[in-house]
C-alpha cells in the first residue's frame, strides 16, 4: 500500500478511536469548600489529580474539573 495511503488511514483511526473514547468519558465540573477539596478529589474517578481553580470573591470555594473514562 502506498505510504500516503497508509498515513491516512492511520489518521483516520486514530480520530475513530478518539470518538470512542470520548463517548465513554464524562467531564465533571463542580464547586467544592476549599476546605474538603482533599475529600472531594478522593471521590473523583480518572487517573489523574482534577484542576483546581480558586473561585473569585471572599468565599472558601474552589472549582474542580476531572475526567472519567468509561467510569
Amino acid at each position: 500500500m502506498e505510504e500516503s495511503k497508509q498515513q491516512l488511514i492511520d489518521k483516520l483511526l486514530t480520530r475513530i478511536q478518539g470518538v470512542i473514547q470520548a463517548r465513554e468519558s464524562k467531564y465533571i465540573m463542580m464547586h467544592a469548600p476549599t476546605e474538603r477539596l482533599d475529600e472531594v478529589i478522593a471521590l473523583l474517578p480518572g487517573a489523574e489529580r482534577p484542576t483546581i481553580l480558586p473561585l473569585a470573591g471572599d468565599q472558601p470555594l474552589a472549582g474542580a474539573r476531572s475526567d472519567a473514562h468509561g467510569e
